[in-house]
């Protein structure tokens, strides 16, 4: 959408899983672009959740598989599941003001989970270009006193970004979303 209004051309480089071109719960209608609607870089949980115990930021297909793994586990009401759909710039202000509201449901004896979910190994993935992003954030709140955290759930760190077997990778997604989703 930006890339249309921009008194420039430059090329748009989508970067996404072939799987994700036809499924239906990512795709958005002509209302969603038309006048008045703006790119939002942050978008919270379409499920409202009044009081989550855990908080998940992920990016990517995995939201999706988070979503249906959440579902089949029957943990809607206890996990909120944040998308981060633009790294860089990264949305500092969206961010911020995402999480200042959940931090806020927290309660002195019920303390929210702050968690950063990746499907690639710890080394691999958007983690290490989030985690600074976070932490900056993280000491904002803190000065304001707003107890803050975040933690790192997905795979360990790896030489390589993949198993190489179906099964291996299914059992291993399994598991994140366990890890992930189960307090």
């Amino acid at each position: 959408r930006r890339q249309m209004i921009l008194p420039f051309r430059k090329p748009l480089i989508i970067m996404t899983p072939k799987s994700l071109l036809h499924h239906k719960p990512c795709s958005s209608t002509l209302l969603d672009m038309g006048i008045g609607t703006a790119f939002e870089p942050v978008l919270d949980d379409p499920s409202v959740v009044k009081t989550p115990k855990r908080v998940v930021f992920c990016s990517g297909k995995l939201y999706y598989y988070l979503c249906r793994a959440r579902k089949g586990l029957k943990c809607e009401t206890e996990v909120s599941l944040i998308r981060i759909e633009q790294l860089c710039p990264f949305p500092f202000c969206s961010l911020e003001k995402t999480v200042r509201r959940y931090a806020r449901m927290a309660s002195s004896e019920a303390k929210i989970d702050f968690v950063w979910a990746q499907e690639e190994p710890k080394n691999m993935g958007a983690w290490s270009f989030v985690q600074p992003r976070l932490q900056a954030i993280e000491l904002k709140l803190k000065d304001e006193g707003i107890e803050f955290s975040i933690s790192y759930k997905g795979r360990p760190v790896s030489a390589s970004p993949a198993t190489g077997s179906f099964q291996l990778h299914g059992d291993e997604m399994k598991r994140i979303a366990r890890d992930v989703l189960m307090k």
